[in-house]
């Protein structure tokens, strides 16, 4: 039997490559959005400058990647959306680095304008943000970490990413089946690709469908738990 310290070493790395994320750091978020990270012993460690307008800071399953959103410009008579950038911080070092740029286009699946909701993939390789994209729907998109390559994924309302269970790495969508249409919006089951769509039964304008459909498929989002066999 290896030593003890190594041996808990070796559970330390079999877990974090399991996906469970590494509870190291704590993400805070100032009153005049300045984000930073909080270290076991109570170190601030800050990811922005003096009132950056940074928000929506959420935390990679390596424990120590932030994702989150910086207001680049405020809406204007050239575009009714703020221009918002999507930045990547490292807790470990401080450092801050930005990942998206916004962008306007003609095309709405080309459309970056006003991210928001970064949302870190289960292998914390991706992030998933929203945008204004049609003026009846907006546009989800996933962005690769280490390239920077943005791809559409399907249109929605919302969306939320499923963390435990049969359809882990899914998302579940708010969106209509055909946009423009007066029938109200219901939740699908995507995949990464946006593919695959599952409609949740009875999810037409009642969330709490969702939970139920969950449970059934012994999935959860969040930090919740999936339901037991």
């Amino acid at each position: 039997m290896p030593p003890l310290p190594v041996l808990l070493l070796s559970l330390l790395s079999a877990t974090t490559a399991l996906g469970v994320q590494a509870e190291t750091y704590r993400v805070q978020t100032s009153a005049d959005g300045n984000i930073s990270c909080l270290d076991t012993t109570g170190k601030t460690i800050p990811l922005t400058g003096k009132g950056d307008n940074s928000s929506q800071a959420t935390l990679s399953p390596d424990g120590h990647t932030v994702a989150f959103i910086k207001v680049d410009s405020q809406p204007s008579d050239e575009f009714s959306h703020s221009l918002n950038s999507v930045w990547l911080g490292d807790c470990t070092t401080g450092a801050s680095r930005r990942l998206l740029a916004p962008h306007a286009s003609g095309n709405p699946k080309q459309t970056l304008t006003e991210l928001n909701t970064p949302t870190f993939s289960l292998n914390g390789n991706f992030v998933y943000v929203i945008t204004p994209a049609w003026t009846t729907a907006d546009a989800i998109h996933q962005i690769n970490i280490k390239t920077g390559k943005v791809r559409f994924i399907i249109e929605g309302d919302s969306f939320e990413l499923i963390r435990h269970g049969g359809y882990a790495g899914y998302l579940v969508v708010k969106r209509h089946l055909e946009m423009g249409t007066d029938n109200s919006p219901a939740y699908f089951v995507v995949n990464p690709n946006g593919e695959d769509i599952i409609e949740i039964p009875d999810s037409e304008d009642n969330y709490p469908a969702v939970g139920q459909w969950l449970k059934q498929h012994h999935s959860a989002m969040g930090g919740t738990d999936p339901a037991p066999n």
